[in-house]
């Protein structure tokens, strides 16, 4: 017997004025497609996981923001050191 693959796609359809999330998986091996709605578990774990991307999002974004506040700051720095502008650019870039 071979290996199956199995590929699941999740997306959300408005049907008589309600959303459903469904999932779509096909049988890469078979060709067969089925969608099939969600359970209350998966909807739960979507939730989830939707939340604690937003979190990691937010951080990330936190980080991107100080290490540039840093480097204007280093950059400030360099050039009250006397640096010029060019070796400034050359050391921080």
């Amino acid at each position: 017997m071979g290996t199956v693959f199995i590929s699941v796609f999740i997306r959300n359809q408005k049907q008589l004025g309600k959303t459903m999330t469904t999932k779509l998986i096909i049988d890469c091996t078979t060709g067969v497609t089925t969608e099939v709605e969600l359970t209350a578990e998966e909807l739960a774990q979507r939730e989830t996981d939707a939340t604690a991307f937003a979190s990691a999002e937010a951080a990330r974004l936190v980080e991107v923001e100080a290490k540039a506040a840093a480097k204007v700051s280093a950059q400030a720095k360099l050039k009250a050191l006397g640096l010029s502008d060019a070796e400034v650019e050359a050391l921080v870039g």
